[in-house]
């Protein structure tokens, strides 16, 4: 009995299990929200490290970061098939989203 539970349970060398393809998925499906986070990502190293001056680099990131919201809800919105009119209220609306976050990330600290 004790033999055949071990089997039961054992998997052979290299196999990969069932749980961590499906992490993996999620993962994969999720690749827009890790792209989104390279500019900032890059920019905030980059000051770490000494390419540029990080005094008052948050600011700068903050700025590039509300405008890459602006950029990417006015971009959904025109590949949608929205009017430009109506795309540029979409990505103002990103933008203000954004801007809304950071305050009351600031309010509740």
């Amino acid at each position: 009995m004790i033999s055949s539970h071990r089997a039961s349970y054992s998997r052979s060398p290299g196999a990969v299990s069932p749980y961590r393809v499906g992490a993996l998925r999620v993962l994969a499906g999720e690749w827009p929200l890790l792209m989104a986070t390279v500019p900032t990502t890059v920019m905030l190293l980059g000051a770490g490290w000494g390419w540029w001056c990080s005094a008052g680099i948050e600011y700068v990131a903050f700025g590039f970061n509300i405008a890459l919201l602006f950029a990417w809800g006015l971009s959904a919105a025109r590949a949608s098939g929205r009017a430009w009119r109506s795309a540029l209220a979409v990505g103002c609306a990103d933008a203000l989203l954004g801007v809304i976050v950071v305050v009351a990330n600031a309010v509740i600290k």
